[in-house]
């Protein structure tokens, strides 16, 4: 078994945005490069399924010392382990990726010969440097579903952007799975992005009766770490989000939103609930 299956296929149960890594034995699955390959396990906390599809890289990633020599990068797409949802993420065996600060990084993908599109992605909670999981996970795996050839496009530290491919003969072939999709958009309107500095401060709300706009204000969250995994969780949900400061240089937080009615806010907020989050309906 290589290296990188070792650091991310053993442990990767608890390899994600919002958790840490636990350091257990739970399988592996083998993938050669061009081919597809999918394994089965069962989660030792919850007794879940998961299914786990894998693709290898088509070439040997070449960075500079002390990350030089063979280092073939991996893509995943895992389901059941997150409230029964999907997860896309991707693995070098070796290099620093570039993928930092409060905002999730943008990485390029691009699916056989179409435009390039962008996928938000970050470094899972435990800081693990060679790994990113990418938001907008629907629409990664509808992509895959139709592509022979994925190329996504990564930066190294002091190696610059890299383009890895990652190819297979057929496309992903997923088969009919149960559970809460967990990662499918919201099935309320999309929503827009209030432009930058104009979201309101913490103590500008009003009464509901007066109020024009409702936002989820998401409670709960201590420190930059727990504030970004809030903020991908909670737009994998299709849900626009924003951070916000006290009028006094108080506390940031971060929002849901705008909504146009209490009715959309409110049936927001219960999909948050589901995926473990709980939001505050605020009047604007």
């Amino acid at each position: 078994m290589d290296q990188l299956l070792k650091s991310v296929l053993r442990l990767s149960w608890f390899i994600k945005p919002t958790g840490v890594i636990a350091l257990a034995w739970l399988g592996y699955a083998s993938s050669a490069s061009g081919q597809w390959a999918s394994s089965v396990t069962v989660d030792p906390m919850t007794s879940n399924k998961v299914t786990t599809w894998t693709l290898m890289s088509a070439d040997s990633l070449a960075l500079g010392f002390p990350y030089s020599g063979r280092n073939f990068s991996r893509l995943f797409i895992r389901h059941g382990r997150e409230r029964g949802g999907f997860e896309v993420f991707v693995a070098a065996e070796k290099g620093q990726i570039v993928c930092s600060g409060v905002e999730p990084c943008n990485v390029a993908v691009r699916f056989d010969q179409q435009p390039p599109t962008r996928f938000p992605a970050a470094h899972p909670s435990d800081g693990s440097p060679n790994v990113v999981f990418l938001n907008n996970v629907t629409r990664f795996i509808q992509g895959a579903k139709k592509s022979k050839i994925i190329r996504i496009e990564l930066d190294f530290f002091h190696n610059g952007s890299r383009v890895i491919e990652f190819i297979s003969p057929t496309p992903l072939e997923l088969p009919t799975l149960s559970g809460n999709p967990g990662r499918q958009p919201s099935p309320h309107p999309p929503v827009t992005h209030r432009k930058p500095g104009l979201a309101p401060s913490p103590d500008s709300a009003i009464e509901d009766s007066n109020a024009t706009r409702w936002v989820l204000d998401i409670g709960g969250l201590a420190g930059i770490g727990e504030m970004l995994a809030a903020r991908l969780r909670i737009e994998q949900a299709g849900i626009k989000t924003f951070t916000v400061t006290g009028a006094k240089g108080g506390v940031t937080s971060v929002r849901a939103g705008p909504f146009k009615s209490r009715a959309e806010a409110a049936a927001a907020a219960g999909l948050l609930k589901e995926a473990g989050l709980a939001a505050k309906i605020i009047g604007l």
